[in-house]
């Protein structure tokens, strides 16, 4: 898999990690340095993860994160809406003033049925808390 992000000359977008039934994706610092092909490859991956595996809930790591784009912000809505489909649901941690407020006006050129909302927690270790337990 590495291969072919090298084979395009970038890595990919987010570090994935699983701790129980939780995915948890953390991001790069610049996710838009990424060519396009490889985020779509990504998503790609990570959403047949998310289904052939059965995680019900995610976790979005920013806290490397300095910068996001609409591409981006579409693959964390995508995601978000897999895992919302089988019941789960999807929580964020790390999220800076800044990224947070880029979000909230990348999420404002989404159109009004793809407009995602998730809820910010301190550390992993509460989110994944609190996604468990609200879902069960």
């Amino acid at each position: 898999m590495s291969y072919l992000y090298a084979a395009r000359g970038d890595e990919p977008i987010f570090d994935v990690e699983e701790s129980d039934s939780v995915l948890i994706l953390t991001m790069v610092e610049d996710p838009s340095a990424a060519n396009y092909q490889s985020r779509q490859f990504e998503y790609n991956r990570l959403h047949k993860q998310i289904s052939d595996n059965g995680f019900r809930y995610l976790v979005f790591d920013l806290s490397q994160c300095r910068f996001l784009d609409s591409i981006t912000v579409g693959i964390l809505i995508s995601l978000t809406t897999a895992v919302r489909k089988t019941g789960g649901d999807a929580a964020m941690v790390g999220t800076n003033p800044d990224i947070s407020r880029l979000l909230g006006r990348l999420l404002l050129i989404e159109p009004e049925e793809r407009r995602a909302v998730w809820v910010s927690y301190p550390s992993r270790r509460h989110a994944i808390e609190s996604l468990i337990s609200e879902n069960n």
